[in-house]
């Protein structure tokens, strides 16, 4: 996936990769971005690494 995609609702998603997801909240609010613009940053990794980690979780039942 590349970014940006914008679409009818005027939403902008933008892909990025940091360390952590507080260091790209803290840009946004250090540029103030998220002052006149509703931003939420949710913290994914990568499709391998996901199934890499889903595979290797005990079951819960």
């Amino acid at each position: 996936m590349a970014g940006p995609f914008v679409n009818r609702r005027h939403m902008i998603v933008v892909v990025v990769r940091a360390d952590e997801a507080e260091s790209v909240d803290r840009f946004l609010r250090e540029s103030h971005f998220d002052q006149f613009n509703v931003a939420d940053v949710i913290p994914s990794l990568p499709l391998e690494e996901g199934l890499g980690e889903i595979q290797s979780a005990a079951p819960i039942f």
